[in-house]
């Protein structure tokens, strides 16, 4: 019984941490005016993983592109990294993998010249950081339980195999 718990827990705790360290936690959007007039934002850490579900809002919180889908006429190009438009408009981007949800906005600058946008923390990244860091601590702790549960386990064995040795 001890024993599922301990391989369960040592399970826990490295999906908990393949996550964290897949998952973005920071992403900026930087935009720029290509020579065509079309304008192209792209994200500074795009997710890893290609099991994710991306979204692209206008300021009006209307969605222009999801995951590969995009309205025409409106997006001109859509990658993991980067969406482009027909216009210059603030963008509102949203992706969630593993059930982790960052988000950021993107502002739009029209002049010819690359310029970075304002680039948002994404919400809750502390609480974030405190439940997986709770949740290892927890992992630890029943990893620690299951291996001194094992070693009381073996010095009960090893005393009442002494006792019988010496009847």
């Amino acid at each position: 019984m001890m024993n599922g718990i301990g391989l369960m827990a040592v399970w826990l705790i490295l999906r908990l941490a393949s996550a964290a360290v897949g998952s973005p936690l920071h992403l900026t959007c930087d935009n720029k005016q290509l020579s065509n007039g079309s304008f192209v934002f792209q994200l500074s850490q795009p997710p890893s993983s290609h099991n994710c579900s991306r979204c692209w809002e206008d300021g009006n919180k209307m969605v222009i592109a999801r995951d590969s889908e995009s309205l025409p006429g409106i997006v001109l190009g859509l990658t993991d990294e980067s969406i482009t438009l027909a216009h210059c408009q603030a963008l509102h981007y949203i992706v969630e993998c593993d059930g982790l949800r960052v988000e950021t906005d993107c502002t739009c600058h029209s002049d010819q010249n690359p310029s970075p946008s304002h680039s948002i923390t994404p919400r809750h990244h502390r609480h974030i950081g405190l439940a997986v860091a709770g949740i290892l601590l927890i992992g630890l702790i029943i990893v620690c339980l299951y291996f001194w549960k094992k070693q009381s386990s073996a010095k009960k064995a090893s005393g009442f195999a002494h006792i019988h040795s010496q009847v």
